[in-house]
């Protein structure tokens, strides 16, 4: 890597950089393969698994209307819906090929400054495999980053084809400005874009380093910003206005309150933050999935880890500065760094304090004066050795991703590995808790959601899932208590409302009280239509009414409210299943059919739909056909149920097919408990004689 020589003209595009591209793209794909085999974990839950917004093109309006929020991202995930379906393969299969193309606009414009495709290839090689881009790339939901940055590199070039053009090419503009917008709709950290083009103006990368010795600094900014006030000042204007929009009028991730509970401690936080995210840039290690509880908010003057902030923000603006009069291109690059930075160190409060993707698009300006600061000291570095370092830390960073890339494979594997580094976290203590209930391990999960209520036991949320655990173990009371504690807290929490209404039911089921005028029944209808006016539009809430109705046979209210659940919420399986019960109670056969297949179509692995189908089609409908088709579709999915095994051989029996209902019986007694209904199988093979 030799030192840039000045230019006066942007490099133009050499037909061969796919040439340079594929050892990029090649070296991605290696290194986030392991990624691929990923779940839906997290916010890709509700933004992606469980969205009705990206199944049907029909939803374009609301994506893109005043409800929407970062509509570009939620765009492609409909895009990926569409093309792939809801198949978790394909979702991290684009953000990995999406990381790709960035790392190749980062390449094309690392190789127009310093006018060397070697410079430019390290650089793009170590942006693209820095290991805290997992956390944009492994993690589906962070494709937000990986699109805001891939837009704003891709403005940027066109910007600056625009300026070097002999006749000022105004489409090659207009395109820039449209890319800026997609870059908005992607993420709102794309209003710094109009900063990093006065910044490319300022510094003007292809000067050389004797430039500003003769220049006021303020001077200069003055001039270039006076110059080209047409371009800035309205995309200024632009970014602002569509950021008060994202904070104040969606109130986009917008925190109430200051961090450390004064603007004082916040903006000390702030320089703590910056001072975090450049080390994580130097030492990516160790990298926490979640930073709420264990960042170390400011306390005031006296905190001395701020003063240790203080000296190293001091020493950054002293570096930019000195880079200003002597390395332009590395005063970029640390410009770049700080500017993309400025979103997301809570100037403006978020309730996110730190995160890991924050750094995609720093990373950039940061390997910028990573490259420059190479070249600068070739003079006592041999070529060899500096190629010899790079290459090591291309390899240690590569490692590092490899490795981290598990941890985001699924919701469990991620908060087992948070919880290594952040143990007194309330909230990654909740999360493993709530994963591990999730995941049936009851006994694992309780003492993580019973620690996430004692290090913060002021947020409601945390006494909700603790009191979801109790209600799954039966202990009633005690989920009424905690539950109670939630909704002390946050009366307005429509699902702690419910959890609440259902442990009031649970507990007047198990003591016998059928009276809806009791007062456990009474506290539990309470409870359940107060979460359904505070959230009236979730179909989940009106179910659950719905189910308290059924169970005290008010028959024609708890179809109201099932049918309520249908409409609301047209993807939840269990309000047809409800339905179609009814339904076959009430002999109609044909209804109940399309209401329980509907469900199974929503939830193929809810064996009690699949049952039920069963059911209906060999005892209703006598189909054996329908039935044999179902369960062996069942069977498959289930090998080890006895249950399904019996009546796949009943049902094979009934169709005259002795062999494969002797097949199935065997292997359903084999897998049956001893009791009731081995007895049941034993005595139909007797009767098949089967041998």
């Amino acid at each position: 890597m030799k030192d840039a020589p000045a230019a006066k003209k942007f490099e133009k595009w050499n037909p061969s950089w796919w040439q340079w591209a594929l050892p990029l793209v090649g070296m991605i794909l290696l290194i986030y393969w392991n990624s691929l085999s990923g779940d839906f974990v997290f916010d890709d839950v509700p933004l992606i698994k469980d969205s009705q917004e990206i199944r049907s093109w029909k939803n374009l309006p609301q994506i893109f209307g005043r409800t929407g929020y970062r509509p570009i991202r939620t765009l492609t995930y409909a895009l990926d819906y569409w093309l792939f379906g809801p198949d978790p393969f394909f979702f991290h299969l684009t953000n990995v090929l999406m990381h790709a193309a960035n790392a190749i606009l980062v390449f094309l414009l690392l190789r127009g400054i310093f006018r060397n495709a070697r410079s430019a290839l390290a650089g793009a090689l170590l942006f693209s495999c820095h290991p805290a881009q997992t956390a944009a790339v492994a993690y589906i939901s962070g494709r937000k980053d990986v699109l805001a940055t891939g837009f704003i590199l891709a403005a940027l070039l066109c910007f600056v084809r625009y300026r070097e053009s002999a006749n000022k090419n105004r489409p090659v503009l207009l395109g820039s400005l449209a890319l800026f917008l997609l870059a908005l709709f992607s993420k709102e950290v794309a209003v710094v874009f109009p900063a990093l083009l006065f910044g490319w103006d300022f510094f003007d990368s292809h000067w050389g380093p004797d430039a500003f010795k003769q220049e006021r600094l303020w001077q200069r900014a003055k001039k270039v910003f006076l110059d080209h006030r047409w371009l800035y000042g309205p995309m200024l204007l632009g970014g602002m206005a569509f950021l008060y929009y994202a904070q104040f009028v969606m109130y986009a991730s917008r925190k109430k309150g200051f961090w450390g509970g004064s603007a004082l401690n916040n903006y000390l936080t702030s320089i703590k933050l910056f001072c975090h995210y450049l080390w994580l840039a130097i030492f990516p290690y160790p990298l926490v999935a979640d930073y709420r509880g264990i960042f170390p908010v400011a306390a005031g003057m006296r905190d001395w880890t701020v003063w240790v902030g203080l000296v190293l923000a001091i020493a950054f603006f002293y570096s930019l500065y000195r880079a200003m009069r002597r390395r332009p291109r590395m005063a970029f690059g640390l410009f770049w760094f700080l500017v993309t930075l400025l979103p997301v160190i809570q100037l403006l409060p978020f309730h996110e304090i730190a995160a890991n993707h924050y750094l995609y698009l720093p990373l950039v300006g940061f390997f910028i004066a990573a490259v420059e600061l190479a070249n600068w000291k070739l003079s006592t570095v041999s070529t060899k050795g500096l190629a010899g370092a790079v290459a090591v830390l291309l390899l240690v960073y590569s490692a590092e991703t490899v490795v981290r890339n598990p941890d985001w494979h699924d919701t469990l594997s991620l908060w087992k590995a948070t919880v290594k580094h952040a143990p007194d976290s309330a909230r990654v203590q909740n999360n493993l808790g709530s994963a591990l209930h999730a995941a049936g391990d009851l006994d694992a999960a309780y003492p993580h959601l019973l620690r996430a209520t004692q290090l913060d036991p002021t947020d409601g949320a945390y006494w909700s899932n603790l009191g979801a655990w109790y209600l799954d173990r039966l202990e009633f009371q005690a989920a009424i208590d905690a539950l109670s504690r939630s909704v002390e807290i946050d009366p307005k929490n429509a699902y702690s409302q419910t959890n609440l209404g259902n442990a009031y039911k649970k507990l007047a089921l198990s003591r016998g009280e059928k009276d809806p005028d009791g007062p456990l029944w009474r506290a539990a209808l309470g409870h359940l239509r107060m979460a359904v006016a505070l959230t009236p539009a979730d179909g989940t809430l009106q179910y659950n009414l719905g189910l308290a109705y059924y169970q005290l046979g008010q028959r024609e209210k708890a179809r109201e409210a099932f049918v309520k659940a249908v409409e609301l919420s047209p993807s939840f399986p269990r309000a047809y299943l409800a339905l179609g019960m009814m339904d076959n109670e009430d002999g109609n056969v044909s209804r109940a059919t399309v209401e329980v297949a509907q469900s199974i179509i929503r939830d193929a692995n809810n064996l009690e739909a699949i049952r039920l189908l069963a059911d209906i089609y060999v005892m209703k409908q006598n189909d054996y056909g329908a039935g044999r088709m179902l369960l062996e579709f069942a069977v498959d999915k289930f090998p080890n149920d006895s249950n399904l095994r019996r009546r796949l051989g009943v049902v094979y029996q009934q169709l005259g097919d002795r062999g494969k209902a002797c097949d199935q019986l065997k292997l359903a007694l084999q897998l049956a408990s001893p009791g009731g209904q081995a007895n049941e199988i034993r005595q139909i093979l007797d009767s098949l004689q089967c041998r």
